[in-house]
C-alpha cells in the first residue's frame, strides 16, 4: 500500500512525492521510470514526467548505490549522491589493485575534463576531444566496475561529488543522449555516514517490513551501521510469517487487519519494490526465472501481492505478453491479468514506442550505458 501498488496516490500528488515514497526508482533503462509510474497509477501519459525531468526539474537522475543511476526527487539527489562516492570508492580499490593507476593520472583526466565540460558535451564528443591517455582502458575491472576507461571513471567521480551535472533533456525524459557540464550551482554531497540517518526513515518508509540485511545491501552499509541508522529513528523488530529473518519497522508501523484486495500489476525491470522485496514476494522457482543476469530483477507479473510470472514486449506486435510460472492460476485472475496487460500495452504503444530492457528478446547491454564512458 505504501508503494501505491494497491490505489494510486491521491490526486495531483507530484510525481516527486511518489518517487521519494517508493523509495527512488532505479534505472537500468529510461523507461523503468514511466514503467513503474504507470503500474502504482500515478502516470497516464508521459507529460508529467517529462516536464518534472525537464522543464520544473523537480526530478533528477542522479548516480546512487549500487554504481546504479537512479531517478529521485531533487532535494534528495545528494543524499542519493552520498552513497555512489561510497561506492564508487570501493569500485576505484579494486581497480587500482589490478590497473596501474597513479594520482597524476587521475588529476590530468580531471583537469581535461573540466576543461572541456565548460560546455556541454555527450560522450561521443568527449571521446574525440579527450587526450588518448584520458581513454586509456582500464581492462577488464573496468568494466566489471563500469568504468571502461580512465575517463569514465573520472567522470563518474566528478558526477558523483556534484562538480558535473547531467544535462536535462530538452523534451523527453527517457531520451538517452545524456550531456555532461560543469554545474553553474555546484551541489554539496554529504558523507555516506551523514547520509544513512535520512535515508534510513525514507527507506523503511517505502519497504518496511524488511530484514536488516536488505537495507544494509540496498546502500552498502555494514550490518552494524545498518543497525545503529535503524535504531536512532526509533525503528524496531517485528517476526513476519513466511520470512525467517527478524523484519525492521519504523515506530509508526501499524498493521491493516482487514483483508485487501491485491490487484494484478506488472512491474518493470528492477522495480523499487522488487528490487529489495524480490526474495520475500517470489518462491525460488519463479524468483530464478524472473532475474536476469546482467540487470537483476525483470519485469515481473505481480498477481495477489507475490510475483507469479514475468512480462515482455513485443514491439511489432506493440502487445504486452505474460508468462505465467506459477500453477494453479484462477480464470478470473488470468482474465485481471491480461486486463492490466492490455492496458499496458496502450500506454506503451501511445506514450513511449519503445521498451528497452523489456522487448521479447532482451538485449545484452545497459540502455544507459553512454557509448563507453560507462555511464
Amino acid at each position: 500500500m505504501r508503494q501505491w501498488l494497491v490505489t494510486p496516490p491521491p490526486a495531483k500528488t507530484p510525481l516527486s512525492d511518489v518517487v521519494s515514497a517508493i523509495g527512488w526508482i532505479p534505472l537500468p533503462s529510461l523507461v523503468t521510470a514511466p514503467l513503474a509510474l504507470f503500474a502504482r497509477g500515478a502516470l497516464r501519459e508521459r507529460a508529467p514526467l517529462d516536464e518534472a525531468v525537464c522543464k520544473s526539474h523537480s526530478l533528477v537522475i542522479s548516480p546512487g548505490p549500487k554504481g546504479t543511476s537512479w531517478l529521485v526527487a531533487a532535494q534528495e539527489a545528494p543524499v542519493c549522491r552520498a552513497f555512489a562516492v561510497a561506492d564508487l570508492a570501493s569500485r576505484e580499490a579494486r581497480i587500482a589493485a589490478s590497473v596501474s593507476l597513479t594520482a597524476r593520472d587521475l588529476d590530468a583526466t580531471r583537469e581535461a575534463l573540466r576543461s572541456l565540460l565548460r560546455e556541454p558535451h555527450t560522450a561521443e564528443e568527449l571521446r574525440a576531444k579527450l587526450p588518448t591517455e584520458a581513454l586509456r582502458s582500464l581492462g577488464d575491472v573496468g568494466k566489471r566496475n563500469g568504468a571502461p576507461t580512465l575517463a569514465a571513471l573520472v567522470l563518474k567521480q566528478l558526477w558523483a561529488s556534484g562538480e558535473v551535472w547531467r544535462v536535462p533533456p530538452a523534451s523527453r525524459a527517457d531520451d538517452p543522449t545524456s550531456r555532461w557540464q560543469i554545474d553553474p550551482h555546484p551541489r554539496s554531497t554529504p558523507s555516506a555516514a551523514d547520509a544513512v540517518g535520512f535515508v534510513a526513515a525514507r527507506w523503511l518508509g517505502a519497504f518496511a517490513p524488511a530484514p536488516l540485511k536488505s537495507f544494509a545491501a540496498a546502500f552498502g552499509l555494514a550490518t552494524g551501521r545498518a543497525k545503529s541508522a535503524l535504531e536512532s529513528i526509533g525503528a524496531y523488530e517485528v517476526s513476519v510469517e513466511g520470512i525467517d529473518e527478524a523484519c525492521w519497522v519504523p515506530k509508526d508501523f501499524a498493521v491493516h487487519a482487514e483483508r485487501v484486495e491485491l490487484p494484478p500489476r506488472l512491474l518493470p525491470v528492477r522495480d523499487p519494490l522488487m528490487d529489495v522485496h524480490l526474495s520475500s514476494l517470489a518462491n525460488p522457482i519463479v524468483a530464478r526465472a524472473v532475474t536476469t543476469r546482467a540487470h537483476g530483477v525483470g519485469a515481473t507479473l505481480l498477481v495477489n501481492g507475490e510475483a507469479h510470472g514475468a512480462w515482455a514486449y513485443d514491439e511489432g506486435g506493440r502487445k504486452v505478453h505474460l508468462r505465467w510460472v506459477s500453477s494453479g492460476i484462477s480464470a478470473e485472475t488470468a482474465r485481471a491479468a491480461e486486463l492490466e496487460a492490455s492496458k499496458l500495452s496502450a500506454f506503451v504503444a501511445s506514450e513511449l514506442g519503445a521498451l528497452p530492457l523489456h522487448t521479447v528478446v532482451v538485449p545484452r547491454a545497459s540502455a544507459v550505458s553512454e557509448l563507453g564512458m560507462g555511464v
